[in-house]
């Protein structure tokens, strides 16, 4: 069966479409992943077709090309439904979030409630219970999907800046506690996105040397590592698809979407107050985000990361 697994945005959320989509390949069927553009290198290095968002026409084109019998629409929002509308897809299978949107029949013609806002690859699997897929056994199991058999490395990536300032650690507080980690013992490499310039010369000019890289270098970067710590933001995410322990710490207001997972340990809040988790900082700046406990944090790394000497 020809398959489409059709998540335009978010790339969390792209890699999660990405492991679906690896897991239908390995039932035999052939799959697209029409994902951000970036994602290309980590799909088709799993032998995926691709197909990038980068607009509709373009990816419309590309879709009603590849002529899916099969459409799993994870992210089913405006932008999308024109996709799975005409993509000529006879089985167009999406989650709904709202009451109202039960009544997108004509756009998908199977609906499931969206359970725990599809945080972990388990909730997503409810879509493709029908191919065989049991998603309680797996959760039961702690069973993951993995990109990636290299063994562990000797050193840690740090990842301290999210795209929003509730998922960010200052410079300071980033060089403080990449001090304490290595004084600590551990290797550390400090990892920053291209797009994040200003924030890596902050971090040089407090001595550290960041590593700055897209989504390939980050993917070799922690496939290679020994484990990750990243503030609540994408790099865990490509730890656990890489089978690389993660210490994660929360900030602002996801952590009541967590799940438990052995690869994962969660640190945080930092502050004595504790935030408030809403959506928009009453002050606007954030501030009760920024506190660091790095002797915490350190304790955190040391007890669930263990590198290789």
């Amino acid at each position: 069966m020809r398959v489409l697994v059709l998540q335009r945005r978010a790339l969390g959320d792209a890699l999660y479409a990405l492991a679906v989509g690896l897991l239908l390949k390995r039932q035999g069927h052939e799959v697209a992943l029409l994902a951000p553009p970036p994602l290309k290198p980590l799909a088709l290095n799993e032998g995926l077709k691709f197909i990038p968002y980068e607009s509709l026409k373009t990816a419309l084109r590309a879709v009603r090309s590849f002529k899916p019998e099969l459409l799993l629409d994870y992210e089913a929002t405006l932008r999308t439904y024109p996709l799975a509308l005409l993509s000529g897809a006879p089985l167009r299978y999406a989650f709904y979030k709202k009451r109202r949107e039960r009544y997108l029949w004509p756009v998908y013609n199977r609906l499931k409630p969206f359970k725990d806002y599809g945080f972990t690859l388990w909730d997503r699997l409810e879509l493709i219970r029908d191919l065989g897929f049991k998603p309680e056994e797996w959760k039961k199991e702690k069973r993951l999907v993995y990109l990636s058999d290299e063994p562990p490395g000797d050193y840690l990536v740090f990842c301290p800046k999210g795209k929003i300032s509730t998922k960010s650690l200052t410079a300071d507080g980033a060089a403080a506690l990449a001090r304490a980690l290595r004084e600590a013992g551990f290797k550390v490499v400090t990892a920053v996105e291209p797009a994040e310039r200003a924030y890596a010369d902050e971090l040089r000019r407090r001595g550290e040397e960041p590593f700055v890289g897209g989504l390939e270098a980050f993917y070799e970067l922690i496939r290679k590592s020994g484990g990750v710590l990243s503030v609540e933001s994408f790099p865990y995410h490509l730890a656990l698809l890489t089978n690389r322990r993660a210490v994660v710490l929360l900030q602002g207001y996801g952590r009541w979407i967590k799940e438990e997972l052995p690869q994962l340990a969660y640190v945080g809040p930092f502050v004595s107050c504790g935030p408030c988790y809403r959506r928009v900082c009453p002050t606007g700046g954030y501030e009760c985000s920024y506190e660091l406990d790095e002797e915490a944090v350190v304790r955190a790394v040391k007890r669930h990361i263990k590198l290789i000497k």
